[in-house]
């Protein structure tokens, strides 16, 4: 079973509904949607667990600008822009938590 799978079936055992997206976390619009589409079906969020990063091993004196820009893309900015994304919906719910 997959990590995915067995996340759901523990959610479910707490007694609430899970609504996982998977996505491509640089596409912001793509994001920005799904974001829409969980408020649409599920009404509100309760958590938002931001776990997607990448390691690009390679020494920083050869390290490449694109190497570097997807790494903060996916690391940084993706993360920082779903948190506000998020934040906005749960504030006017009166809360939420993100991870």
């Amino acid at each position: 079973m997959s990590n995915i799978k067995l996340i759901k079936k523990e959610i479910k055992k707490l007694g609430s509904v899970p609504y996982i997206i998977t996505a491509d976390i640089t596409d912001l619009e793509k994001i920005k949607s799904s974001i829409n589409d969980l408020i649409h079906s599920c009404g509100k969020i309760d958590i938002l667990v931001n776990n997607a990063a990448i390691t690009l091993p390679e020494p920083s004196d050869t390290y490449s600008e694109d190497k570097w820009e997807k790494t903060y893309m996916i690391n940084l900015k993706a993360p920082f822009k779903l948190s506000q994304m998020a934040a906005k919906f749960m504030k006017k719910q009166g809360g939420g938590v993100i991870i």
